[in-house]
């Protein structure tokens, strides 16, 4: 909840355990903690129908990638939690971020605001029975709860929803 707030993400970065298998601390982190490096592949692959000459080898230039945005940029907040005669106790907390927070308007977007309730389960599984994709529910619940930014939710997570639902299906007697 306090990150939500404040306007970033977290992630479970570590988890320490005693050898009983019993939680001794765990580290939370910022969601852009630590660096990205970029990845070279250069691969090889061999052609059985070339020409012996060239010996059969063609090398494959780098694979097009998405352009997305430098995600990780080294923040040094985190939040380590230890468990001290069975209760769980703050051990280090560094509330310093070196990138912009987001702003309030744009919360609902983090991955900590986005949630399916009961409410929105329901809608997608009782819409999949009239063959009612993923996209028109989210539609329907935008026009029932007054706007997109009241829905909680991405428009990915009822597809995703939606898909596990078929997939749960899949596996039983239609």
């Amino acid at each position: 909840m306090y990150a939500l707030t404040c306007g970033f993400d977290v992630r479970r970065y570590t988890t320490k355990k005693w050898r009983d298998g019993t939680v001794k601390s765990k580290l939370l982190v910022c969601n852009r903690q630590g660096f990205t490096y970029a990845k070279k592949v250069n691969k090889v692959v061999v052609v059985e129908e070339c020409i012996p000459a060239q010996g059969g080898e063609l090398t494959l230039s780098d694979k097009p990638r998405r352009k997305t945005k430098v995600r990780r940029i080294g923040c040094r907040a985190r939040l380590r939690v230890s468990s001290v005669k069975g209760v769980l106790v703050v051990d280090h907390f560094h509330a310093g971020h070196n990138h912009e927070l987001v702003e309030v308007k744009d919360r609902q977007f983090q991955k900590l605001a986005r949630r399916l309730n009961k409410y929105h389960k329901e809608l997608i599984v009782f819409n999949s029975r009239l063959k009612i994709g993923a996209s028109k529910t989210y539609n329907m619940c935008k026009e029932h709860v007054n706007g997109f930014e009241n829905i909680g939710a991405s428009l990915n997570d009822f597809k995703n929803f939606s898909r596990d639902v078929k997939c749960y299906i899949n596996e039983r007697d239609g």
